[in-house]
């Protein structure tokens, strides 16, 4: 009797973990999705398009690939509460505003640099998780960061004495504070039993309108219009590879496995990244940069099996 109920218990956990293990891979997707960001801001920068209009660019088609999406699958998910309204709305405030400063961040020292940075919001993350959601902070949890983090200043060249650009890299630590908050909150949309696909378009809602008031819409449009013919494919890119996509498997992690954990695995965007970057925009390759793409891919895995 004894043995059998040990055998139902590691049939659940062993259940358990390959689900944890489906949702890391919803993170891991998430971040690529996230890394391939300075491709896009490069191909839309070059075509005469400023770094708000690019973030705004971002929202607004992020947000009507998920309103298509979620008029398709279930309508009545549309429906939400004030409350959960005033929440979506500061979502989508941080969200257009850690994409504006992330890109500003680019362009002022280098799409691994901002990477980086930003992705300094898995300690602000976890440290919240932990005061405010009871996570647990375990040794692995804090070895894994450090070693993502260590990683990633090796791909990014930080680590080794590069000089980096003060107003750039405060933009890109005002984007990586924008971030923490943004998964935060939605750490709180979730608590407040909003539907990942919800979270997704009013966030997306709200920082579309929010951004309304930092372009000129005709200008922004006079610019497609006279564009490239592949500016449309480019903005619509963005929207649902660096948005909508991302958006979405992220919030569905986040009510399933803990947020620490979440924005920890996160890390591999900066991979992700410096990957793009040295293969399309023809950013070089160090040894250190091999070894620093080593200790995150080694970070992501410590994580994964740490998903309680």
């Amino acid at each position: 009797m004894v043995n059998r109920s040990i055998k139902i218990i590691n049939c659940v956990d062993k259940a358990d973990k390959e689900r944890n293990m489906k949702y890391i891979f919803f993170v891991i997707i998430a971040g690529i999705g996230w890394g391939t960001a300075g491709m896009f801001v490069n191909s839309l920068t070059g075509i005469g398009f400023s770094n708000m209009q690019i973030a705004s660019i971002r929202c607004l088609n992020a947000f009507i690939s998920s309103f298509v999406f979620i008029l398709i699958t279930n309508p009545q998910k549309l429906k939400i509460t004030l409350k959960q309204i005033f929440v979506c709305a500061i979502i989508g405030f941080m969200f257009f505003f850690m994409a504006y400063f992330y890109y500003v961040a680019m362009k002022r020292t280098s799409y691994s640099v901002a990477s980086i940075l930003l992705d300094m919001a898995s300690l602000v993350v976890l440290a919240f998780s932990i005061l405010f959601f009871r996570e647990k902070l375990t040794l692995k949890k804090i070895i894994a960061v450090l070693t993502a983090l260590i990683g990633s200043g090796l791909v990014t060249g930080i680590l080794t004495g590069v000089s980096v650009d003060l107003y750039g890299v405060g933009f890109a630590l005002i984007s990586c504070l924008c971030y923490a908050a943004y998964s935060i909150l939605i750490k709180i949309a979730v608590k407040m039993k909003m539907d990942t696909i919800s979270i997704t378009v009013y966030c997306f809602l709200f920082s579309s309108l929010i951004s309304f008031f930092f372009i000129n819409p005709v200008s922004t449009v006079n610019i497609a219009l006279n564009g490239p013919w592949y500016t449309i494919l480019l903005s619509l890119g963005i929207g649902i590879f660096t948005g909508s996509m991302p958006g979405y498997l992220y919030s569905i992690a986040m009510t399933k496995i803990p947020a620490g954990t979440v924005a920890s695995v996160a890390c591999i965007e900066p991979l992700a990244s410096a990957v793009f970057a040295i293969l399309f925009l023809g950013e070089k390759i160090s040894v250190l940069t091999g070894i620093g793409i080593a200790m995150i891919l080694t970070a992501v895995t410590i994580l994964a099996r740490e998903t309680e």
